[in-house]
């Protein structure tokens, strides 16, 4: 926008403008470009030119770079440096017209100075912060302008911190020229912190800039002070000869930490074995404090079969029980060259070589063992045997395990008094046939006996007798002799 006045710039003006009176008629000058934004130190230029034929002077009034020129229709303004803040303040360019008396122009000019150091540090920097200490970091950005454009942000480590308490900021200098900014982050220190890094960031966000000018300082690293926490697991599964987990302890100064199973320490770099499985403390203590932490130890190891080699079943019985010792508990499989159910009973055709498996999921082992089966006393005998004279008495199978004792009698029990214990192996004669009574007895097992009628037969002829009737036979054989 044009601003029209009458002033005196000059004695030269105030000569050829004694007599003129201000025109309301103005017509220019015009200014390209209408704004500058130089930063700092660095040229600028602008160019007034006016449409006005009758104008017999144009000239800048600035504190730097003055100049004028009669009988030309534009002039060019240029400094080759910007230092001076006052340019900010005024700078015109007029021209004076037979016609329009003297007309003038604000060129609107901005300075910036991006910012020449930010650096961080720690208010009343002690070193080493206690956890729950107030700490504060405070960020100075110097020579900038201008400053009421300035933005600072912080950061811990990559995260933006968009809430954290910031007080206010501080200026120190001319506000209107290049100044000193101080702004302050406050924290609490806590083991969270220790280790953290800090920094900021001052941006100028200035309109007109295709790039903003963004300066970062070093990072400043914090360091906390805290009583050790003992990071470990409650509950700890290991296997036979391992070594006890290593639980850390966190804290600054670093803590020592030691083991103990009761009041006893232990060496967390000895072998376990299974029975050292149980409840341990872990303890780690620096200069601030010390603290403490429970663990369960749970050995796991493969299976052990405890089983004889050799086992004695009853028949209809089952299979021994063979036990298994692991952990995790192990499962215990039978085979006889496939999988058997050791919960069917057995029969005496089940016996021989079996093998017991036991698995967990730390191992498996196996282990054979042979079965006897044991049953009691079967005599296998036909109601009536015929045997020949002055041979032994045979045809009765006696079977049964443990191998049962095999006793005869002549009669039909053994209780009878007329009963006569009777050797197998004897031969018999004529007079041998009759009831004979077979006895099987085994321990644990109750006897048993099978009563047979032996028929003898003679070898002098094919007639068969029984003992009853040998007497007889005997007698009409010598009267008809």
């Amino acid at each position: 926008m044009c601003v029209y006045g009458c002033f005196l710039t000059s004695s030269v003006l105030l000569l050829s403008l004694m007599a003129s009176v201000c025109s309301q008629t103005c017509n220019g000058p015009f200014i390209h470009p209408p704004h500058l934004l130089v930063r700092y130190g660095d040229p600028a230029q602008a160019n007034c030119t006016t449409t006005d034929n009758a104008v017999n002077m144009i000239g800048w009034e600035t504190p730097v770079g003055a100049t004028s020129e009669g009988g030309v229709a534009h002039l060019l303004w240029t400094v080759a440096s910007v230092t001076e803040w006052a340019l900010r303040d005024g700078i015109q360019c007029y021209t004076v017209s037979d016609i329009q008396g003297q007309c003038l122009q604000y060129l609107n000019i901005a300075i910036y100075k991006p910012p020449a150091t930010v650096s961080i540090h720690v208010v009343n920097d002690v070193g080493e912060f206690v956890e729950g200490q107030l700490v504060q970091l405070q960020c100075v950005i110097e020579d900038v302008a201008p400053y009421d454009h300035l933005s600072v942000t912080w950061f811990k480590g990559q995260q933006q911190l968009s809430h954290a308490p910031i007080r206010n900021t501080t200026v120190h200098g001319d506000r209107s020229e290049n100044v000193t900014v101080t702004q302050t982050l406050q924290l609490t220190a806590s083991r969270e912190e220790h280790g953290a890094q800090y920094r900021c960031e001052a941006e100028l966000q200035l309109e007109g800039l295709q790039t903003h000018p963004v300066k970062s300082s070093a990072l400043l690293w914090i360091s906390v002070l805290f009583a050790p926490v003992i990071n470990c697991p409650s509950k700890v599964q290991l296997l036979e000869h391992e070594r006890l987990p290593n639980c850390t302890a966190e804290g600054n100064p670093s803590a020592k930490v030691t083991w103990f199973k009761g009041h006893q320490q232990v060496d967390p770099e000895s072998a376990l074995r299974r029975k050292d499985g149980g409840q341990y403390t872990v303890m780690a203590k620096n200069s601030l404090g010390d603290s403490n932490q429970t663990v369960d130890i749970e050995m796991l190891f493969a299976p052990e079969i405890s089983c004889s080699m050799k086992a004695q079943v009853k028949e209809n019985d089952i299979l021994p029980k063979c036990t298994a010792m692991g952990n995790p508990p192990p499962e215990v499989t039978w085979s006889k060259g496939h999988s058997v159910d050791p919960l069917l009973p057995l029969s005496r055709a089940q016996g021989g070589r079996y093998t017991v498996t036991a698995r967990n999921g730390v191992g498996a082992v196996n282990q054979t063992l042979d079965i006897e089966i044991l049953y009691g006393p079967v005599i296998t005998c036909p109601p009536k045997l015929e045997v020949r004279e002055n041979e032994a008495l045979s045809g009765c199978v006696v079977d049964g395990n443990p191998p049962p004792e095999v006793t005869w009698y002549k009669g039909n029990h053994k209780s009878n008094p007329v009963s006569r214990q009777f050797d197998p192996m004897s031969k018999l004669g004529k007079m041998d046939g009759g009831s004979y009574t077979l006895f099987a007895e085994s321990k644990p097992y109750a006897s048993v006996h099978s009563t047979v009628e032996v028929v003898i037969i003679s070898k002098g002829n094919i007639i068969s007798m029984s003992g009853g009737c040998v007497l007889l036979v005997v007698l009409f054989s010598q009267i008809f002799h």
